[in-house]
């Protein structure tokens, strides 16, 4: 190990390019030169350069590495699976990132595998799919990283920290992969469930049961080519935005009964406002989008409860039975051009600034529920209320015996059967 100027070490290791390194546990920025690691370039975030066998790390405070647990990534991969009725369980899986595309375990091609219980560590990608990949399972299983405190900005600089836990690769032409009763978090995007191609007619993919959380971009992404796609029953929290469908190309896609709360503003992510669902995109036009049953709670100080931003375009974007509760508005909309069919929702924001706020109007800020029903057509049985939640700030979200949410919503055959009470609850959570 050698001493370099400005707090910087430098060794030779066996393998070249090993951009996955961390020192006591946590990750290390990948620095593109060795002045930007001498610097600390990336907001003062310790970090290495790797160029070839040759490695340079600055720790914070200039430390010895000598003084700290240190891990090199040696391999790019743990396994390649190309066959059928493979079963991963129960196992650890930790710091994988040498080489391009690394990954713990690559599914390419295989059909019917299963992913159970394992925990996935520090790697750059937990499990990617490719190619002909039917019918496989990834269930309670564990994926971290350590990167949530590092900023937006200099994440998308570095460029290649943005996988998460499970990643579809292009071409992925298989059908039915379940992901269910996972958690994710610690990374800058949970995860992503659908392929930039297919030649697939629908993806069938379901999402369900999942946390997502400390993620500092998006819980989940549909962004890409998404056909019949269904996320339900899942949480989200303390992400910048919760489910990203920017753009789901093809769609439909489902989001039912799920649950994002703390959207927005983590300690990371300074000056962003949250995004429960993220529509925008310049990168081609959605499909249709049905929003059913799910809560969002704000919670954190300006942010609004639904957002609706320009650029995008899409098919329609349907909405019924949710709570928009936000702290700014209950609900702004910059992109008033696009096919939209709100109804039956609760409407609220618990701050003292605008209800609503709705470009392209003559007024653009909307104080009540009827003056937006009357200037937009929409929510015509929509509510405007406090959600009343059993305990919101331990994450309860059911609605209280008191709240008016309960029999507000509209049945809707095959998504809310077997309800409580008169009629369907608006929200995630159905009273008891």
């Amino acid at each position: 190990m050698t001493r370099l100027a400005g707090g910087v070490f430098a060794t030779t290791v066996n393998r070249p390019d090993p951009h996955l390194v961390t020192a006591n546990g946590a990750r290390l920025y990948p620095y593109s030169d060795l002045a930007s690691l001498t610097a600390l370039s990336a907001s003062n975030t310790p970090g290495i350069f790797a160029n070839g066998t040759a490695l340079s790390v600055h720790l914070a405070g200039g430390a010895s590495p000598a003084t700290a647990a240190m891990a090199i990534s040696r391999y790019n991969y743990a396994f390649t699976v190309t066959g059928d009725f493979v079963y991963f369980r129960d196992l650890t899986l930790q710091n994988y990132g040498q080489g391009d595309y690394a990954k713990a375990i690559y599914i390419r091609g295989g059909s019917d595998n299963l992913v159970q219980g394992c925990r996935f560590i520090n790697n750059d990608l937990g499990i990617g799919l490719k190619g002909a990949t039917d019918r496989n399972v990834i269930q309670d299983n564990e994926f971290s990283d350590t990167i949530f405190g590092w900023t937006w900005e200099d994440v998308k600089a570095e460029g290649n920290l943005e996988t998460g836990g499970v990643r579809f690769y292009s071409p992925d032409d298989g059908r039915g992969t379940v992901i269910r009763r996972n958690k994710f978090h610690d990374f800058f995007d949970g995860l992503g469930i659908c392929p930039t191609e297919s030649a697939a007619v629908t993806n069938e993919t379901d999402f369900y049961d999942n946390q997502s959380y400390n993620n500092g971009d998006d819980g989940v992404e549909t962004d890409g080519r998404c056909a019949n796609v269904r996320l339900w029953g899942n949480v989200f929290h303390d992400t910048l935005s919760g489910i990203s469908l920017a753009p789901v190309m093809d769609g439909p896609v489902y989001c039912l009964r799920n649950q994002i709360y703390l959207a927005g503003a983590g300690h990371s992510q300074a000056g962003y406002t949250g995004l429960p669902f993220k529509f925008n995109s310049s990168d081609g036009a959605s499909g249709a989008m049905y929003l059913l049953h799910n809560t969002v709670d704000a919670q954190r100080a300006g942010n609004s409860g639904f957002r609706i931003m320009s650029p995008g375009t899409w098919q329609i974007l349907y909405t019924r039975n949710n709570i928009w509760a936000g702290t700014l508005h209950a609900m702004e909309n910059a992109n008033p051009t696009q096919p939209l069919d709100m109804d039956y929702d609760d409407l609220w924001r618990s701050g003292s600034d605008t209800f609503v706020t709705w470009d392209g109007l003559t007024s653009t800020h909307l104080t009540t529920l009827p003056e937006v029903t009357a200037a937009t057509a929409q929510e015509a049985h929509g509510i405007s209320a406090a959600p009343a939640f059993t305990a919101p700030a331990s994450a309860d979200f059911s609605p209280s015996p008191s709240s008016p949410l309960v029999d507000r919503g509209l049945y809707i055959p095959g998504i809310n059967d077997g309800y409580a009470g008169q009629a369907p609850d608006i929200g995630a959570i159905e009273a008891r």
